[in-house]
């Protein structure tokens, strides 16, 4: 005959190893439904982000247009954009796309920014940043074609 006590301790071991499980379950699915809240949040927080940042183009346009506000920080504020975007996309045609745009703002600056300097309304330093601009942008560009 079996020792009662001897019972009691095994169920409550069996209780145990399933209360234990279930719980590591629970604690598995609540980790779950947690990161899967966060890559939510974050992909929400991402289009706010590129939302005020298109609405930045078009208050940042319309003070360059009434000469309030200069080229370089109109040209900014899309590349802005275009990062934004580029963070939220992992299709291979949109990124180049993305980049390529990104190349001809940075280009369309140098150019300019050269042309001002030939006038002498804008320093050597100015025209030297916007062309090591315009070179990271194509490196980027590059890069991913050859992904």
């Amino acid at each position: 005959m079996t020792d009662p006590f001897y019972r009691t301790s095994i169920f409550m071991g069996g209780v145990t190893v399933l209360l234990l499980s279930l719980s590591t379950a629970s604690f598995s699915a609540e980790k779950l439904e947690t990161q899967e809240s966060t890559a939510v949040s974050v992909a929400d927080l991402q289009q706010q982000r590129l939302e005020l940042l298109e609405r930045l183009v078009v208050v940042t346009r319309e003070g360059y247009l009434q000469g309030d506000i200069n080229y370089e920080e109109f040209v900014a504020a899309q590349q802005q954009v275009i990062s934004a975007k580029l963070e939220m996309t992992d299709d291979r045609a949109s990124r180049l796309a993305l980049l390529t745009e990104s190349v001809k703002l940075a280009e369309t600056l140098a150019k300019r920014t050269e042309e001002l300097f030939a006038l002498g309304k804008v320093t050597q330093r100015e025209v030297l940043v916007y062309r090591a601009d315009f070179l990271t942008a194509k490196i980027r560009l590059e890069q991913e074609r050859s992904e």
